[in-house]
């Protein structure tokens, strides 16, 4: 299988077959000295269908953006149990902002 292609010490994950990989990375340390870390594997697929180390890849390489889509969620949960609770229709502000929220999390998720 090909490897996929990645920028070459970029640091991002990768899948070479069934095997994610971690790219190399350079770094500059705080005290401004120069670190490299080496290309290493992560994990072996061995139980998943051809393809799902790429997936695998990708979810890691999208790992910083959890915080955010789990806080456009928890933002949802609470406007809709208050809608709930109340019985009132949500507001035309109310769904905007709902939209603006799911919006940049799902941006932020696909990495744009």
């Amino acid at each position: 299988m090909e490897k996929q292609k990645h920028t070459p010490m970029d640091g991002r994950y990768y899948a070479e077959g069934q095997v994610v990989r971690k790219a190399a990375n350079r770094t500059i340390a705080s005290d401004g000295g120069k670190c490299i870390s080496l290309d290493f594997p992560v994990c072996r697929m061995h139980e998943a269908a051809e393809g799902q180390a790429k997936v695998v890849a990708h979810l890691l390489n999208r790992g910083t953006a959890a915080p955010m889509l789990l806080a456009a969620l928890e933002e949802i949960r609470s406007r809709a149990a208050c809608f709930a609770e109340t019985g009132a229709d949500p507001r035309i502000g109310d769904i905007t902002d709902i939209l603006a929220i799911t919006e940049a999390a799902i941006a932020e998720a696909k990495g744009e």
